[in-house]
């Protein structure tokens, strides 16, 4: 290139547009940076001050469990009555009072710290909209935040990677030669590294990374600015994306409530599982993580989480990591009425093909044989499909397990013969099988025959510690008061209503006759009860607030 077609002016403004581009990019991903820091901090804000909270209550003398000679007049003379009051100590400080040697110093240290370390195990973070404080609400503010932006800022680093060494070598090269004097004075060489580097300057200025960093600049501006009534609508309709976030980054101890029942060294090989999630649409919450790692680990469980605790999503993000790995196919074993709802789930949490072997959907049986993916068939549907001798699935699901636990049903036999053709088996279930021993250990056996012939003479330690370890490795149980921390404290309170004439005729009429069940039900005609004239004001005043209100009632014709 000639001299005379060096435009110096215009490559000095091609790397200034560079560089800002560069700035915001590195901009943005501070600002991710940022937010996560500050949910974390802020949670953590929180805490402490609950913890806080807490150990004000606990008196000093609480310590004599762990003291044989406890110096409580050396603590009172010093105005130390309560563990929080420790607090304002460190070792040094506590050396130095009369009294309280180094010794002791230690020790009062250390008690301090389980005390603390003990009382945070139980503090739980939730978000109470009647009594939304400003940490409260900076918190949904940066959850919003990166829920809205957590996929561009995937794409946005994926960007950073691609570009970042060659922005900084164009940028850099670019500004060798700044003048005519220097294009004079310097070799061929440098000359050529120079021109290079200005095309490659002028590549980036123009390349479709400007439009997508500068979308993304204006999107992150204007979710900084979103009014607070849009964020706590999409707190209020989707409560459990915002206590994931809370539980992957506000380092909160969460309680899997295995932890007593699985070997130790099991317990961290599961924990240590590998798990693709980069496709997943979701994110997993804690337990269901765990849970995911129990099934790849395990290969061949039963998940028996309580209802509303996702064991749905706990089975896609399994077979999801499994088809990441290059397993191909998966089969969905469940009640005719949700298959539709397992189809819709895999759609939305994955790229996977799902097909529907039912009715019409059963042809569709030879395109999964041939092209693979996820089969959902109902139990009914598994007498029509009949695979080859060397064929074998990759993992088979079966929802509802509870479902199959007569061995002698032909849904069973044919639930069975499929698992057996499977490398992983998943059997689901809400239902509480522990409280029938027999079932249970059935469904066990199907999975993992050396456990349930280990446990078979031990059915009558069913609720025993003993027990409940040996089908660990096969039976995953979590309740939802053990690992939802956004559910708030239960707290009853009865409500007395006196009866009126017509009542108190039918209450004394139900105990001459000796009828327990009519005393109960004595207040439940709903044209003249006192009950429901109660229950209506209160169901009208929680309308006035806005509440929702659930109705429990033993006698079907009474909701009715």
């Amino acid at each position: 290139m000639r001299l005379g077609k060096i435009k110096f002016k215009e490559i000095r403004y091609e790397r200034e547009q560079l560089k800002m581009l560069r700035n915001q990019l590195f901009s943005l991903r501070s600002q991710e940076r940022e937010n996560i820091q500050v949910i974390h901090d802020r949670c953590q804000d929180i805490i402490v001050d609950k913890v806080n909270e807490e150990i004000r209550q606990v008196p000093i003398t609480d310590l004599t469990k762990s003291f044989t000679r406890l110096p409580l007049q050396a603590l009172e003379a010093n105005h130390i009555t309560t563990m929080y009051d420790l607090l304002k100590y460190n070792h040094r400080q506590l050396e130095a009072l009369n009294g309280i040697g180094d010794e002791t110093a230690d020790k009062l240290m250390l008690a301090l710290h389980r005390s603390t370390a003990a009382i945070k195990k139980q503090i739980h973070y939730r978000i109470d909209l009647e009594h939304l404080t400003d940490r409260d609400k900076e918190i949904l503010q940066e959850i919003y935040f990166y829920l809205h932006t957590k996929e561009n800022y995937a794409k946005l680093n994926a960007i950073y990677q691609e570009t970042e060494r060659g922005i900084q070598e164009a940028y850099d090269n670019s500004g060798l030669i700044q003048n005519f004097f220097g294009w004079i004075f310097s070799s061929r060489k440098k000359k050529q590294k120079f021109l290079t580097a200005v095309e490659d300057v002028k590549y980036f200025n123009q390349s479709s990374y400007v439009e997508t960093i500068m979308q993304f600049y204006d999107n992150c501006t204007a979710l900084k600015n979103v009014d607070f009534e849009t964020i706590l609508q999409d707190y209020k309709e989707h409560a459990i994306q915002y206590y994931t976030v809370i539980e992957k980054f506000a380092d909160i101890e969460i309680k899997d409530d295995v932890d007593e029942d699985i070997d130790i060294s099991l317990l961290k090989q599961i924990q240590a599982t590998p798990l693709f999630l980069e496709s997943f649409h979701t994110e997993l919450r804690h337990y269901q993580e765990f849970g995911t790692k129990y099934i790849l680990h395990q290969k061949r469980v039963l998940l028996g989480d309580e209802m509303g605790l996702g064991k749905t999503i706990q089975a896609i993000a399994a077979m999801n990591h499994l088809h990441h790995k290059g397993h191909r196919y998966f089969l969905v074993i469940c009640p005719a009425g949700v298959l539709l709802n397992w189809k819709r789930e895999i759609e939305k949490l994955t790229d996977m093909q799902a097909y529907m072997l039912h009715g019409t959907g059963i042809s569709d049986f030879e395109i999964w044989k041939s092209d693979g993916g996820i089969a959902i068939i109902n139990y009914e549907g598994l007498d029509k499909i009949i695979f080859d001798k060397d064929f074998s699935l990759d993992m088979v699901v079966v929802d509802e397990a509870h479902f199959v636990k007569n061995k002698e049903a032909q849904r069973t036999r044919n639930t069975v013969r499929m698992i057996e053709q499977a490398e992983y088996a998943l059997y689901m279930t809400g239902t509480a099988i522990e409280n029938n021993v027999d079932e249970m250990c059935y469904l066990i056996e199907c999975l993992n025959p050396s456990i349930a012939s280990e446990v078979k003479d031990m059915k009558y330690l069913a609720k025993a510690d003993l027990f409940r370890k040996k089908i660990a490795p096969v039976y995953l149980r979590r309740k939802r008061t053990d690992v939802l921390m956004e559910l708030p404290e239960l707290t009853i309170h009865d409500e007395w209503c006196m009866m009126n004439e017509e009542e108190i005729v039918s209450y004394r009429k139900a105990v001459e006759s000796g009828n327990f069940m009519a005393m109960r039900r004595v207040s439940w005609d709903s044209l003249n009860s006192t009950k429901a004239e109660r229950m209506v004001e209160l169901c009208l005043q929680a309308l006035g607030e806005g509440r929702k209100v659930v109705i429990f009632s033993y006698f079907l014709e009474t909701l009715s």
